[in-house]
């Protein structure tokens, strides 16, 4: 349709005071609409070449030129596509535009296409994808130390209460009565301990609470803290996070009888009021870290089952399914950001490129991650020793030939056995129960054998390896290599990267850049999963999303007051504890 046929249907876009115009017809009817039909496709991943999210990449264009000619909707190839002129430049590809939203193009092209100039200044990509304007994105920027608001009233002094003061008036919101004592307490024991308090124990908070109620809140406060039980509780948390299981979780489910040695290890920690970025630096390379202790040293390497439970697949592991797994969860986890969703291409919503992900790939590409076993390969590889891998090598070497002999002859039976599912019984000169009864024989024999080997003990950890950068696997296919990318850390994150002098995986760097209070992720999604736990819902609703498409904080300036608050205080979890409980506003009852 020419856009002289189409002008006389514009009506649409008219209200009383008249037509809308520039800027504001942008951010009404044009942003929504790139955002709802293009961006999936056309914003960071680039498709074909082409983003649609500034002036100048859509000015610039894709692989088949420039996207709109400004105040020439007939000359705008942008317009050719979204009407479907040929199939190779249709778009959507599925769910055309309607005939409103294509007008909505044409009216924005006809006018010259405006954008708010900000826009247009700061979002054109550098070498590596990333705009200034997604630099600029809210969870990217430094924290700041914030200043409570001065708040006259009944709130009192409490920092907290003074933010969300701040918001219920703002927003014109009653503010509800504390809690009864009975109320609290059992808020108090649960949420610290995940047990209900005895009758006893709430008749004498009652009675505490009447002489003095801080006082009161206080000593309970410091009684859970103490108990074994908040390890209990809040390692739990931390468990679900890590997704935590004893056994390997893929098809054959083998199990990982150490796997408990990482459960206490979290366990301890929350009991220990270990730092939060001590935390963070022991699961990434604990093994790496320096110490004189000998028992410290084997915890640490411990703490990295963290990462050895990233799922496997199949009788060898899939490393780049395995790496997928490690790298998901350690961005969700710790970053608050969906970093898998760059294996394949540029993450379609956030900062991230494809090279960044294989930066971080490299890191443990050049990591040994331990196998519990398969159907068809029962055996553990790779577990750690705690007396190390070559005083364990020596201890095992005269077991070694009879073991390799043994597994040998069950590498003949199995494929006997697998012979049947190739050939009828009737070709072959045993049954399937013959095969499969001098299978199961023989690894009979290997486990009473195995029982022989010198008690070492073991860990479900992970060991250093080399010191090698990996390759960009085109759309995340292992098979097809790109080019190489030196191990380092997320650009928009500071994008730093390995020295020429690192030996080993580096693992150790990247703990330090995720734990660093210069990484303003780290603590602010620690901070913000904490509120959660207390509260049912945290300031960023989305607590593992802290990017584009998650959601935005509701109280940004108490978030950063309470990350700042966190890494002042030696990043200690429990302070963190005693700063939300102490506050009137968790004491609220909950409103009707």
């Amino acid at each position: 349709m020419k856009f002289s046929h189409l002008i006389l249907t514009l009506g649409v876009f008219t209200y009383a005071t008249g037509p809308m115009i520039g800027d504001e017809f942008f951010e009404t009817r044009v942003r929504p609409l790139l955002i709802k039909r293009c961006y999936e496709c056309h914003q960071r991943q680039a498709e074909g070449g082409l983003r649609l999210d500034s002036r100048q990449a859509m000015l610039k264009g894709g692989n088949s030129g420039p996207a709109i000619a400004p105040n020439e909707p007939d000359k705008s190839l942008l317009l050719r596509a979204v009407n479907r002129e040929s199939e190779e430049l249709a778009m959507p590809p599925d769910n055309a535009l309607t005939a409103d939203e294509i007008q909505i193009l044409t009216q924005w092209i006809h006018d010259g296409a405006p954008w708010p100039q900000d826009e247009t200044v700061h979002a054109v990509p550098d070498e590596h994808g990333i705009t200034d304007t997604e630099r600029a994105f809210w969870s990217f920027q430094p924290i700041s130390r914030q200043q409570p608001p001065q708040i006259d009233g009944s709130w009192g002094e409490h920092p907290i209460d003074a933010f969300v003061a701040r918001k219920h008036r703002q927003n014109g919101l009653a503010t509800a009565e504390r809690s009864s004592p009975g109320t609290l307490l059992r808020r108090l024991t649960y949420d610290l301990i995940g047990l209900p308090p005895s009758p006893q124990q709430i008749a004498e908070f009652e009675l505490a609470a009447r002489e003095s109620w801080n006082d009161a809140v206080h000593d309970q406060i410091e009684r859970l803290l103490s108990s074994p039980h908040y390890g209990e509780r809040w390692g739990q948390h931390w468990l679900d996070l890590v997704r935590y299981a004893d056994t390997a979780g893929d098809a054959a489910d083998f199990p990982v009888p150490e796997a408990y040695k990482y459960r206490n290890y979290v366990i301890d920690a929350f009991n220990d009021d270990k730092p939060y970025d001590q935390f963070v630096r022991e699961q990434i390379a604990g093994d790496l870290m320096p110490t004189d202790d000998e028992e410290e040293t084997w915890q640490r390497t411990i703490a990295t089952g963290y990462i050895a439970l990233s799922r496997r697949v199949g009788v060898v592991p899939e490393t780049h399914i395995v790496i997928e797994d490690t790298l998901d969860n350690l961005g969700k986890t710790f970053l608050g950001l969906t970093i898998g969703c760059s294996r394949c291409h540029d993450h379609k919503f956030d900062p991230i490129p494809t090279s960044d992900y294989y930066a971080l790939y490299g890191f443990f590409d050049c990591s040994t991650y331990p196998h519990a076993g398969a159907e068809h390969e029962p055996h553990r590889r790779n577990f750690v020793y705690r007396v190390g891998k070559e005083r364990a090598d020596e201890a095992l070497a005269p077991h070694k030939e009879a073991l390799n002999a043994l597994r040998k002859r069950e590498r003949a039976a199995l494929e006997r056995y697998r012979d049947l599912q190739r050939k009828p019984e009737s070709e072959l000169d045993y049954t399937r129960a013959e095969s499969w009864q001098q299978l199961l024989s023989i690894r009979a024999e290997l486990a009473r054998f195995a029982e022989t080997f010198p008690d070492l003990e073991t860990a479900f950890a992970i060991r250093d390896g080399n010191s090698t950068d990996a390759h960009v696997q085109v759309q995340g296919n292992p098979r097809n290599r790109g080019p190489q990318v030196r191990r380092g850390f997320l650009q928009v994150l500071g994008g730093q990267t390995l020295s020429d002098d690192t030996s080993g995986s580096g693992r150790l760097q990247l703990a330090e850049w995720i734990a660093s209070p210069d990484n303003p992720l780290t603590a602010r999604v620690i901070a913000n999963r904490v509120w959660h736990y207390h509260f049912g819902r945290g300031l960023v609703v989305s607590t593992s999303d802290f990017g584009v498409r998650g959601d935005r904080p509701s109280h940004p300036e108490l978030l950063d007051y309470l990350a700042s608050y966190l890494i002042e205080n030696e990043w200690s979890i429990k302070s963190l504890h005693r700063l939300i409980l102490t506050s009137r506003t968790w004491h609220r009852a909950i409103a009707r």
